[in-house]
C-alpha cells in the first residue's frame, strides 16, 4: 500500500467533507412530487405527509406532530389527547385550546398544517 502524505491525506478528507455536506443539503431542500416533501426548518426537517404538502392534526400520529416546527413530544400528546377527548379539530385555530400553543406556535404551524384528508 502507497503512503500519503499528511497534507494530501487532509486535502482527501475536505474534499469527501464538501461533497457529503453538499449531498446533504441538496435532499434537504428538494421536494419530491408525490406523497411527500420534506422541508428544511433551521435544524429541524419537517416532514409533510400528503399531497398538499401538510400535515393533517385530526389524523397525524405522535411522531407526525413532532416534525412540525416548535412542536415536542409533550405537545404532540398534547394535540392527541385533545382530539381524543374533542373530536376533530374544525378550525387550525382550535390549536390554540392546546396547552404550549399560542399565537406565535399557532402562526409557525399554519403553514404545515391542515384538516382536510389527502
Amino acid at each position: 500500500m502507497k503512503k500519503v502524505s499528511a497534507v494530501t491525506a487532509f486535502s482527501i478528507a475536505v474534499a469527501v467533507g464538501l461533497l457529503c455536506f453538499s449531498a446533504g443539503y441538496a435532499v434537504s431542500e428538494r421536494s419530491w412530487s408525490g406523497s411527500y416533501e420534506i422541508k428544511a426548518l433551521g435544524d429541524k426537517f419537517a416532514v409533510k405527509s400528503d399531497v398538499s404538502g401538510r400535515i393533517n392534526v385530526n389524523t397525524a400520529t405522535r411522531q407526525e406532530l413532532e416534525d412540525l416546527p416548535s412542536i415536542g413530544s409533550v405537545t404532540a400528546q398534547r394535540i392527541i389527547d385533545y382530539r381524543e377527548v374533542n373530536g376533530e379539530f374544525a378550525a387550525i385555530e382550535e390549536l390554540l385550546n392546546v396547552k404550549g400553543i399560542g399565537e406565535k406556535t399557532l402562526e409557525k404551524l399554519k403553514e404545515y398544517v391542515t384538516l382536510a384528508s389527502p
